[in-house]
């Protein structure tokens, strides 16, 4: 598999009952959104990754920012395998 498109972080950020989840690769940059209407999917990769400081230099790509830390929506990372 081609490593710049495997996932390296998935950041999570909103509330905590329907976090939007955003994948990104080992050079920071946007790969995905995952969407889980269960949130099976989102859990599995909480419990196997490992929660991190997300990184500085992540590249959004047009996309909308995450809100803020220490806002109620605040980003929270976590490290894939």
């Amino acid at each position: 598999m081609d490593r710049s498109r495997r996932a390296k972080y998935m950041i999570l950020f909103g509330p905590a009952d329907a976090p939007r989840a955003i994948l990104f690769n080992g050079d920071h940059r946007y790969l995905a959104e995952l969407f889980d209407d269960d949130g099976m999917v989102l859990h599995q990769l909480m419990k196997s990754g490992a929660a991190c400081p997300p990184p500085r230099n992540l590249v959004f790509d047009g996309m909308t920012p995450p809100p803020p830390s220490g806002s109620a929506g605040a980003m929270r990372c976590y490290a894939l395998g």
